[in-house]
């Protein structure tokens, strides 16, 4: 591999570069201290293409960093605590309401890019290419356990579902095959549609869905199974509500005309050409579905994909539905993960406790106290 680092490269670039030269190529070669050899034998080593991202994208802000401090990384051993040091405080610095910044770093976002460059670090020494530990007197933040995704309360969730649906019917109603904006505003709609009912009905996480082929549905009597790529290359083998089965057997019979098992569910683009596979949704255009409708439905504070999960989960939870069954559904493997999410249950059940289903008149009180 002939990628390194210049002052102009930025990270996602070099992190292209890694992953084009196939990294399973770097499994037959001898490890050493170079940095671009460690990283790339540390990325082999992960379990999952999306957690190789993760680490792979903040151990190259951290490179990219001491770069553009003039201090560039060529070799593992040239990583220090006062780099480390000055990276953390950087971070810091982008997580004060002070600095000036657009950018925002979460306490919870220091302590993970931290800790991505720590396991690269004990990587390192378990293969005895250093023998000291930069870490060793660095305190990280210490982070509260919880979901800060944005949990929806169940009129939220309907008034997001029906906006799109009531959209989706007016593009029906509206069809014609001659109009191509037309159609393509219908397969637009169809699509979007059948992502937020799964996504709030299935719970599933943006990688598993953008994931999903047309061989992923199966069918076991009148209940349609989806066969989900978990976390960790994992299986997980959800049931799927009726309901949930009617919309997307419809939105395969539109978007499919002439299936193949191998197609993505959700293809980006539709094939042109004979010869031309079809690719799958990107996640970002997942996050956009999501963010649009919410908005749609006038709802103004940030809400994601994971926002989905996370309000499933809650009214779940609201409903009685027993935690470990909860914990199933959405494929945790702790059941404490799953708790993370329940944690502002109590929010919404005071929310609950100040809407009464009357209205209580005002008492009338005489203007002229010694009129009582």
């Amino acid at each position: 591999m002939t990628a390194t680092l210049t002052k102009k490269t930025p990270s996602s670039t070099l992190l292209k570069r890694v992953n084009a030269d196939t990294l399973a190529s770097w499994a037959n070669r001898p490890i050493d201290s170079t940095i671009i050899c460690v990283l790339s034998h540390f990325l082999i080593a992960q379990p999952s293409q999306n957690t190789r991202r993760a680490y792979g994208r903040d151990i190259h802000e951290f490179l990219n960093f001491c770069l553009n401090t003039e201090n560039e990384i060529k070799r593992i051993e040239e990583i220090s605590e006062r780099l480390i040091l000055l990276w953390r405080d950087s971070l810091n610095k982008k997580h004060s309401k002070f600095d000036e910044s657009s950018r925002r770093v979460t306490s919870s976002s220091v302590a993970r890019k931290l800790c991505s460059l720590a396991s690269m670090i004990e990587f390192s020494l378990q293969r005895k290419l250093i023998t000291l530990n930069p870490f060793e007197h660095i305190s990280r933040p210490r982070v509260r356990r919880q979901s800060h995704a944005s949990i929806l309360s169940s009129d939220e969730i309907q008034s997001i579902l029906n906006s799109s649906k009531s959209k989706l019917l007016q593009l029906r109603s509206a069809q014609d095959s001659h109009n191509s904006k037309l159609m393509r505003q219908l397969m637009k709609a169809e699509l979007e549609w059948c992502i937020l009912v799964l996504l709030f009905t299935v719970g599933m996480r943006v990688s598993e869905l953008c994931a999903l082929k047309l061989k992923d549905i199966s069918r076991e009597g009148d209940l349609i199974r989806l066969h989900l790529m978990a976390k960790g290359g994992q299986q997980h083998n959800p049931l799927i509500h009726p309901d949930t089965a009617h919309v997307l057997l419809q939105f395969i019979s539109r978007a499919h005309p002439m299936p193949q098992l191998t197609d993505p569910l959700f293809p980006a683009v539709r094939k042109c050409q004979e010869n031309r596979p079809h690719q799958s949704i990107h996640r970002s255009h997942v996050f956009r579905i999501v963010q649009n409708a919410a908005r749609a439905a006038g709802i103004s504070r940030p809400f994601s994909p994971h926002g989905c999960r996370a309000t499933l989960a809650t009214q779940l939870h609201l409903s009685q539905v027993p935690v470990v069954e909860i914990q199933a559904l959405l494929n945790h493997s702790q059941v404490t993960t799953t708790q993370l999410y329940l944690h502002r249950v109590h929010e919404l059940r005071e929310a609950a406790a100040l809407q009464l289903p009357w209205s209580v008149p005002p008492i009338s009180r005489p203007l002229n106290p010694k009129a009582e």
